[in-house]
């Protein structure tokens, strides 16, 4: 488990702003354990992790999961990494924010690199979410044009 250090601290507040408040709120006052992109921090403490996703709202269903111990295993067999070499030979996008605070740009490399193929782009001065960012919906966009000519 890696824990922000306070000048780690320090310098996710001076980048507040691009994430949303709640994930501020959650993030930049409590540690955190350092979710790599094979997940295993998370998945050594499910209960956190349950309790991360729902202080940021990325699981909001009450109840959810029905069974705490088949959603912790299943957490645990989860490996993102593993799962981009499967993807190949299919096309992968993967994006990332250059100032996300969540997850480290490492970890998209790795994905992309796992795929061998993948195509990477890291927006310059985005935050972990993306889906709020203009440059990363214009992106997408143009991938997927891309693909769908590539497909005809």
């Amino acid at each position: 488990m890696r824990l922000r250090t306070p000048l780690e601290k320090d310098r996710a507040d001076t980048v507040r702003g691009l994430n949303d408040e709640a994930a501020a709120r959650f993030l930049y006052r409590v540690p955190y354990p350092y979710a790599s992109a094979d997940f295993d921090d998370w998945a050594a403490q499910p209960r956190r992790f349950l309790e991360h996703a729902r202080e940021i709202g990325a699981i909001r269903t009450p109840g959810f999961p029905r069974n705490f111990d088949d959603w912790a295993r299943e957490l645990r067999r989860f490996r993102p990494v593993d799962a981009a070499r499967r993807f190949a030979p299919r096309p992968l996008l993967v994006m990332h924010g250059d100032a996300d605070e969540t997850v480290p740009t490492a970890d998209a490399r790795q994905l992309a690199e796992a795929h061998g193929s993948a195509e990477l782009r890291l927006i310059n001065g985005a935050g972990h979410r993306l889906r709020h960012d203009p440059r990363a919906i214009a992106v997408l966009l143009g991938w997927l044009d891309r693909q769908r000519t590539l497909d005809a």
